[in-house]
């Protein structure tokens, strides 16, 4: 090499701003390196480690970092014996720093070792993973809790369901049975009271489904004028009673069936009208519904709710959709409610696809737009959607198994099943009921789903494994646990239908006339 190259390569060297240190590797007596000596420093190496070049010349790192760690001897070795260049990153006890290294073979057991320090890069990494640790670990929390919520709300809606059972079965009961005006006046406002508990326990039950990512769209053709006109049916009085018109218009090229979640739609609109019913004392309230074209399989179906009430203040309007929030808020507020019908009704618009929208404003009223998306119909629903039949009589009386643990609940079945002409008999457990089935002929099985020794869902189970006869017995859940998965755990276990506590004595009838059919007149 020339003087020119040599003078270069020494700029380089002294100049370069990684630290550059060439190295002479020592062997003990069994030939392993055990050592190596400091043969040349640049400046930069003295500045990231501290150390003194004429402290450390000819000297060898064990002599002036005692606690030197063997892996840096060993990588260096791997170098000088194989002849080949490595980079790696290692941590220095004695220095107290990361490194990053590359080491090139110089020949003769000697070598070069280019540094940079990594201390701050590693201690963000660090960081970083402990960050991420305490977020998975926060996660995990999170999900046990989230689970813990679930269940205690399960838990809540079976034990305030189940007494509501008897509270609305026994008022249903009581308006039918031939009271007096102001009897009658006051078993209707425990109807109603009950009925709003209902709903204040199906909001709370259905916000944390959606948080919680359970809750399941149900698809299903949707007679959508018949939608509208049960929508109408329910607030129409309502209205008339506040002086108040109620307008209603569907579109033309609106089709008659479109595929979707009916129940979950017309909870979105009777949340809406029911609001725009509520808080609107003078003028109208108008549902208007129209559809645009067909793209890909998929129909956007526009709902519009529009009222002439009071309108929403702009502080109130941006918060609108978010739970427990009401324009109608403070002690002195007029209007009940948990504040959480909004903030459910957005949610399940957002799970169809769609979006929902309000226009307000101080003294001018409130108009929602809601858009959802829907296929078109499959057709194997439009039968199903006659007018309901009231129970006129039965060509003999049905035998119904009431499978209850709860003395109120059962002396409520029992009643209702009077009323409705069905003959009944009554067992409060599982195993009850499966030697129930065994020792008799029933047409119908009416089955509680949490009971103690043996629960509805096994006895179902032993009930549909036992069978052996042509005809299949009716067994219908009545529970207290309305989650989506409570629906489905009942018919995974071989229930033909879902009854809902608390029971009316409407929907008991409408599932007897679905279910046994052939023995009405």
């Amino acid at each position: 090499m020339s003087g020119v190259e040599d003078g270069l390569f020494r700029q380089l060297f002294e100049n370069n701003l990684s630290g550059c240190g060439l190295h002479e590797l020592l062997y003990g007596a069994d030939g392993q390196a055990v050592d190596y000596r400091f043969l040349e420093l640049n400046p930069a190496f003295e500045r990231i480690t501290g150390l003194r070049r004429s402290e450390l010349l000819g000297r060898t790192v064990l002599e002036v970092l005692p606690t030197t760690e063997p892996a840096w001897i060993r990588r260096y070795a791997e170098v000088v014996s194989s002849g080949q260049s490595i980079h790696f990153e290692e941590f220095s006890v004695a220095l107290g720093r990361w490194f990053e290294v590359m080491a090139f073979p110089l020949g003769e057991h000697r070598f070069a070792a280019v540094f940079t320090d990594i201390t701050a890069r590693m201690r963000s990494v660090s960081e970083l993973r402990e960050t991420q640790e305490t977020l998975r670990q926060a996660l995990l929390q999170a999900e046990v809790a989230n689970v813990a919520k679930s269940q205690f709300l399960a838990t809540m809606s079976h034990e305030i369901r189940t007494p509501l059972n008897g509270v609305i079965g026994m008022a249903d009961l009581l308006v039918q049975s031939g009271l007096t005006s102001e009897q009658e006046a006051m078993a209707e406002i425990i109807q109603d009271c009950g009925e709003a508990l209902v709903a204040v326990v199906g909001d709370v039950l259905d916000l944390a489904q959606i948080e919680s990512g359970r809750m399941q769209l149900q698809t299903q053709d949707v007679d959508v004028r018949r939608l509208v006109e049960g929508v109408h049916g329910m607030f129409v009085n309502t209205a008339k009673s506040k002086g108040l018109e109620f307008l209603v218009r569907v579109d033309p090229a609106v089709p008659q069936f479109l595929c979707g979640d009916a129940v979950r739609l017309r909870q979105v609109l009777i949340n809406l009208v029911g609001n725009a019913v509520k808080f609107t004392s003078q003028g109208r309230i108008r549902l208007a519904v129209s559809a645009g074209p067909n793209t890909s399989g998929r129909i956007p179906l526009t709902w519009e709710v529009s009222d002439t009430g009071p309108g929403i203040p702009a502080e109130y309007a941006a918060r609108l959709f978010e739970p427990f929030s009401q324009a109608d808020g403070g002690p002195s507020r007029r209007h009940g409610g948990t504040g959480l019908g909004l903030a459910i009704a957005k949610r399940l618009v957002e799970l169809m696809d769609g979006t929902l929208t309000a226009e307000t404003a101080p003294g001018c009223g409130t108009t929602f737009h809601c858009t959802v998306f829907m296929a078109p119909a499959s057709g194997a629903g439009e039968a199903d959607h006659r007018p309901p039949t009231q129970i006129a009589g039965w060509r003999r009386r049905p035998s119904i198994l009431v499978v209850e643990d709860d003395p109120t609940c059962q002396f409520t079945m029992r009643m209702m099943l009077d009323e409705l002409g069905c003959d009944h008999a009554e067992v409060e457990d599982g195993n009850q009921a499966i030697a129930a089935v065994r020792a008799g002929t029933y047409d119908l099985v009416l089955m509680d789903c949490q009971m103690p020794e043996c629960d509805g869902y096994e006895a179902t189970r032993q009930i549909r494994a036992e069978a052996t006869a042509t005809s299949r017995l009716p067994i219908i859940a009545v529970t207290a646990n309305v989650f989506t998965e409570d629906r489905e755990r009942c018919t995974t276990f071989g229930m033909d239908d879902f009854l809902a506590k608390p029971l009316s004595l409407e929907a008991l009838r409408a599932c007897l006339r679905c279910w046994l059919r052939e023995l009405m007149l």
